[in-house]
């Protein structure tokens, strides 16, 4: 378990270890943001199951990792963290391509300190470029040669291929029911969501342009 002076709510303790005895390797938290001067910014409440988990992870990274409870031995069995700027994405992605469970608790755990001298900050390009990286990694996996992975490398692509992209993915995780329930009444609302998230994670790559985040989860803030 990560501790850091910021790390004040250690009921969670209790909590992350009885998700660890479901089998989770990896469990974040929900999180408060908090500034320079201790201030609260928000509160960030994280997605927990661990499919959702693991399909928000195709846009961003899901894990707060100053919460974070991993299992040792398993973490580097596989070889640990890489030296790479987006170490700890980089991580997950690998735990979850080995089917490793990752998930979050809820409950608010940790305070996390967000200022401009961050490593993430200085670094923040090179960052976006590995996670674009690890992301398309992690898709590849996923759905393999399906027809709708074209869809996202910068083509217009059609609603029709997108929804099949999305039925591919969405069936390699489970508890994605908020996501997927009345699939052929929301197919365009969940193409067109499909489209425009996963686009911004390769629309670098494909147009050579394109402001794409590291952690696009504080604009993604849940899978509904």
């Amino acid at each position: 378990m990560r501790l850091d002076a910021d790390d004040v709510y250690v009921e969670r303790i209790g909590a992350l270890r009885d998700m660890q005895r479901e089998g989770y390797k990896v469990i974040g938290c929900s999180f408060e943001v908090i500034d320079v001067e201790g201030e609260s910014v928000r509160t960030q409440v994280q997605v927990s199951e661990g499919g959702r988990v693991g399909y928000g992870m195709l846009f961003g990274n899901m894990i707060c990792h100053p919460s974070v409870v991993m299992e040792r031995e398993y973490v580097l069995s596989l070889g640990g963290y890489e030296d790479v700027e987006a170490e700890d994405y980089k991580l997950w992605i690998k735990i979850l391509m080995e089917g490793g469970k990752i998930g979050n608790y809820t409950g608010i755990g940790v305070k996390y300190r967000k200022w401009g001298g961050g490593i993430s900050e200085i670094r923040r390009e090179s960052i976006r470029e590995e996670s674009l990286n690890i992301a398309h990694e992690y898709c590849s996996h996923l759905v393999g040669s399906c027809d709708g992975l074209e869809v996202l490398r910068g083509g217009e692509g059609d609603m029709e291929e997108a929804a099949k992209l999305l039925d591919v993915i969405e069936g390699k995780f489970e508890g994605c029911e908020e996501i997927i329930y009345d699939v052929e009444e929301r197919r365009r609302e969940l193409a067109w969501r499909g489209c425009r998230h996963a686009w911004e994670v390769w629309r670098e790559k494909a147009a050579g342009g394109g402001e794409v985040g590291r952690c696009w989860i504080e604009t993604s803030k849940n899978w509904k």
